[in-house]
């Protein structure tokens, strides 16, 4: 074994081999680092969400969490569009957000099986396509033609939807010919050209309670 050398400062030392590797990340280390990861996103790991009421002290409410009472919105609502989200992050890497539809991404994203029962997925559906409704075609960035095609659809796509939930699965083709509709509303410009910039939700085109209301309903 390598005897120290003690350095003028009084501290000893040991001298490193160049044989010698560095320790690997442990992965308990590798847990740890995937734990902050969650909890910048909000989401609670298996083993805090057991700790809970094991007597030690609660942590200080976040911010996070206090519009989300204030707002009246139940954990399981914030935890399943917590996790919409961190999915359409994840399939958009690359991408502006200022490139998206926000409620389309969550029509594909969320499914049935996150809700407690068909009623409540099919009632929050509607919801969500009334929004593009309200943003595309009733109070558009940029006015419509009326031999527009893409709004006929979508309007034609919102109406069955009323009588039967869509298909939204990614490779669904009702949900591509949604997306498609939507896209092409969402993207024009001036010029006739296709925009990197969708408006779906403008506040100039939107009144702030329907805008509101809006948002409410993307939960």
């Amino acid at each position: 074994m390598t005897s120290p050398t003690r350095s003028a400062n009084w501290v000893w030392t040991y001298p490193i081999r160049s044989s010698e590797k560095l320790p690997m990340k442990s992965s308990s280390e590798l847990a740890g680092a995937a734990s902050k990861v969650k909890k910048a996103l909000g989401l609670k790991s298996s083993k805090s969400s057991k700790s809970v009421g094991s007597g030690k002290a609660k942590r200080p409410i976040s911010i996070g969490e206090l519009m989300r009472v204030q707002m009246r919105v139940s954990e399981q609502t914030d935890s399943r569009i917590r996790r919409a989200l961190l999915r359409i992050a994840a399939g958009q890497l690359g991408r502006r957000i200022e490139s998206m539809v926000l409620p389309l991404e969550l029509l594909q994203q969320v499914k049935s099986s996150d809700f407690p029962n068909q009623r409540e997925y099919e009632a929050w559906q509607k919801r969500n396509l009334k929004i593009l409704e309200a943003g595309l075609l009733l109070h558009p960035h940029l006015p419509l033609d009326k031999t527009d095609t893409a709004s006929q659809r979508l309007r034609q796509i919102i109406h069955e939807a009323s009588g039967r939930p869509i298909e939204t699965g990614k490779h669904n083709e009702s949900m591509q010919v949604l997306r498609n509709t939507v896209m092409s509303l969402a993207c024009r410009s001036f010029d006739g050209s296709a925009s990197e910039t969708c408006h779906w939700a403008d506040e100039g085109s939107i009144e702030s309670s329907t805008l509101s209301n809006a948002s409410r309903s993307l939960l």
